[in-house]
């Protein structure tokens, strides 16, 4: 469709080296702006969570900005968790995940005991980061804290507000249209544009234990 100059927008991912149009949250403004949050609360050992082998090109970024911020900023460790595709419909397949994760975690605390952040790139997988800990006798954010992407609008007081950078959904899908209509009148041949996150602070990070 992009060859035929179909007017197309991709949301939230883009194509390498096709100049096709898309609209894409700014990841490497919002994943900086995530760190330093936890690097001013004190955080100098800081553990990424991606999903295994995401071909997401949003994902991608995430992970590739926050290594490189983490990397060359003074004084900080980095680590890496992986987590597995899950289908959260399936309770079975959930639970099976969660256990496989946990003893990936355990494994993971033993050899890196100085961890005291976790930078999820996703939030479903941060919600089962989080429920690994609480089962694991961990308390967060006394002990762990976790800052993810995005987060559902909650209106349930025992729900746990997680520290999360949330996306503009409503404005990217407003100027996807602006961009589509601009494409199918041939005012532009093609368009990329970023759009600003949030951070918001949630319950899940505070200044890092002792």
């Amino acid at each position: 469709m992009i060859i035929d100059e179909y007017p197309v927008v991709l949301l939230d991912r883009y194509i390498q080296d096709v100049n096709a149009s898309y609209i894409v949250t700014n990841n490497k403004k919002a994943t900086q702006e995530a760190l330093e949050y936890l690097v001013k609360l004190g955080h100098r050992h800081i553990c990424i969570v991606p999903k295994q082998n995401a071909s997401d090109s949003s994902i991608q970024d995430r992970v590739t900005h926050a290594k490189t911020f983490l990397n060359n900023f003074p004084k900080n460790v980095t680590s890496i968790l992986y987590t597995q595709g899950i289908n959260y419909e399936q309770r079975q397949e959930l639970l099976t995940k969660k256990e496989i994760l946990k003893t990936k975690v355990i494994a993971l605390l033993k050899k890196d005991p100085q961890i005291t952040a976790f930078f999820v790139t996703e939030y479903y997988p941060a919600t089962i980061l989080y429920q690994v800990l609480i089962e694991l006798n961990y308390k967060i954010p006394n002990d762990f804290s976790i800052i993810c992407y995005d987060s559902p609008h909650f209106y349930n007081e025992s729900v746990v507000h997680f520290t999360h950078v949330q996306q503009n959904e409503k404005q990217i899908a407003e100027d996807s249209f602006k961009m589509l209509d601009a494409l199918i009148n041939k005012k532009n041949e093609s368009i990329q544009k970023l759009e600003n996150a949030d951070l918001i602070i949630g319950d899940t990070t505070a200044i890092p234990r002792n």
